[in-house]
């Protein structure tokens, strides 16, 4: 095929709706899923897609979730946990969700310094995993009371739970579980005793055991065995969810520990479940697992989810997100209901009412409206709904009705606020490389679209120095590029009408293993990244991420 390279600079663009202003409105929903579950519960969940994905993550024995920043991790448990407060979920009658992001930052923190120099591993994790577990039993305590005391519950065994809860300051009163964390407590017993002290290891393991008696007194333990005895003859379970961290530092022995620990108390807690009813959930970004240890990966083994979002999937998020924003607007949203729009051919026909089926790409090539949209993003809700929050504030500015939307809009709206989302992309990596950012900037700026590694390589050299001082190698750049989905590998290249061309590429946030390359590979750039990085894209063809197998009937692609 004959390339034809042409800017996609923003400020070279000749746009016909857009005019350099533009504020994105949360018309299509808050991109945090935290912010919109507590401001809308009942709104979040009827625009919830029930996936696959999420009926696995359900299964008592996927005990770890894996998934990129923004893909849904923390909609699921707020979901999981919403179903359990209704009383809509039969695995579980309780549930309580705690945030790494509380407890993380602090038990690593507590680990790294003096004295804990002379602490082998072992002896950091063990400690780590019996505050983990404390946590999560404690939660579990909380999750049952703060259900029971609506309810009204006259249990004896409940009532001693109560007074454990009260004496560590968990339950004031019936209004607020809350006033002190199981979280800080936990921290705060280690923090005191290391206060006391001055650093030798001898002290040092005496101030280890205080906290462990200080957490596990006689009167948790009387607590933790009443709670048990509640949910044995209720006949009722609880689970604990664990949401993502959102930042990690892969080469830091110290967030390693504080991992494996954390991983060491689920699996734990998953042993024990049968006899204590007590379940536990924890999420971690799946952009951390490809640094895990080789002990860390063995211990996932068999109870490892990872949330892959397929087109359908995708179909139906835009559709219910849709319908709900028309169902607030007062424009008629046609036939169909919540639960039906997660019916794929439903949500596909839906979306047709208020789109048109194809546009003519700027590239002048035609394609499926829907593929375009989504081809643009990595595949994760939370980009999808900052593209359409932007894509509908663009039709808003220029009074195109939203039931209609028009071809160039889409086009436009899909393009102009690409950073946005690429922004996201390696923002995760800052906290392993400090200059990730500029690093990406320095090598893809105003690059072509279609290249060789040698071509990356050959651009790295004017990155020495950043690189050098991120502690990088051009292996380790080069992979920081595939994880983020900046690149992908071209799969097949097919001809269409008017000496044009479909590319499609396979990139590595669309699989559950790592791409590797090599010098004999034709590499893509992702065309979320085109206009953030001034990219030269071929004016002859079109990128679009390769379909997996179970996705290529779904789509309906040019050929």
């Amino acid at each position: 095929m004959t390339r034809n390279f042409i800017s996609t600079a923003r400020s070279e663009q000749s746009y016909k709706l857009y005019n350099g202003n533009l504020f994105p409105r949360k018309q299509f929903g808050d991109a945090d899923a935290k912010i919109e579950w507590v401001h809308d519960l009942s709104q979040s969940y009827h625009t919830f897609v029930h996936t696959e994905s999420y009926d696995i993550f359900k299964e008592k024995s996927a005990l770890f979730i894996l998934g990129r920043r923004g893909t849904g991790k923390t909609a699921m448990m707020r979901m999981l946990d919403y179903e359990i407060s209704k009383n809509k979920n039969l695995s579980y009658s309780y549930s309580k969700i705690i945030l790494q992001e509380e407890i993380f930052p602090k038990l690593t923190s507590s680990i790294r310094g003096e004295a804990f120099s002379n602490s082998s591993r072992d002896e950091l994790r063990d400690m780590i995993k019996d505050k983990w577990d404390w946590i999560i039993s404690t939660s579990a305590m909380i999750a049952v009371c703060r259900k029971e005391v609506v309810n009204g519950s006259s249990s004896e065994s409940l009532k001693k739970v109560y007074k454990f809860l009260d004496s560590q300051n968990l339950l004031p009163d019936e209004h607020d579980f809350d006033l002190e964390s199981p979280l800080l407590i936990a921290w705060n017993t280690l923090e005191n005793e290391l206060n006391q002290i001055d650093y030798n290891p001898v002290k040092v393991t005496l101030a280890v055991t205080r906290t462990m008696r200080g957490l596990f007194t006689p009167t948790f333990k009387e607590a933790r065995k009443e709670l048990m005895t509640f949910l044995s003859q209720t006949v009722r379970n609880v689970i604990i969810l664990i949401d993502s961290k959102e930042t990690y530092k892969y080469d830091d022995e110290k967030s390693d520990v504080v991992v494996s620990a954390l991983m060491e108390a689920v699996l734990d807690v998953y042993a024990r479940a049968p006899k204590t009813r007590i379940y536990a959930k924890v999420a971690f970004p799946s952009e951390m697992y490809p640094h895990f240890t080789t002990e860390n990966k063995g211990k996932t083994v068999g109870k490892t989810h990872f949330i892959m979002w397929r087109y359908k999937d995708i179909i139906s998020l835009i559709a219910k997100r849709y319908y709900n924003m028309l169902h607030e607007s007062g424009v008629p949203n046609g036939k169909y209901g919540f639960r039906e729009l997660d019916d794929f051919k439903k949500a596909k026909n839906f979306l047709s009412e208020i789109f048109p089926l194809r546009i003519e790409t700027f590239s002048g090539i035609s394609f499926d409206t829907m593929s375009y949209i989504i081809g643009h993003t990595q595949k994760k809700p939370r980009q999808i709904i900052q593209m359409f929050n932007i894509l509908l504030t663009l039709a808003k500015k220029n009074n195109i009705p939203i039931n209609n939307v028009s071809e160039i809009c889409i086009k436009e709206g899909v393009n102009i606020k690409l950073e946005v989302l690429t922004e996201e992309a390696y923002d995760i990596y800052k906290d392993i490389f400090p200059d990730a950012d500029k690093i990406i900037m320095k090598t893809f700026k105003n690059s072509i679209n279609i290249l060789k590694l040698n071509d990356i390589h050959l651009k790295l050299k004017e990155s020495s120095d950043l690189i050098k001082r991120n502690n990088m190698d051009r292996e380790r750049a080069t992979r920081l590029f595939l994880e983020c989905g900046i690149i992908g590998v071209l799969k097949s290249e097919e001809a269409l009408l008017e000496k044009k061309s479909l590319i499609k590429a396979k990139f590595e946030y669309q699989i559950k293993d790592v791409i590797t390359i090599n010098n004999n590979d034709t590499l893509v750039i992702h065309p979320m990244f085109y206009q953030p990085l001034g990219i030269l894209a071929d004016n002859n063809s079109i990128v679009h991420p390769m379909p997996t197998e179970d996705e290529r009937e779904e789509q309906e692609l040019l050929v």
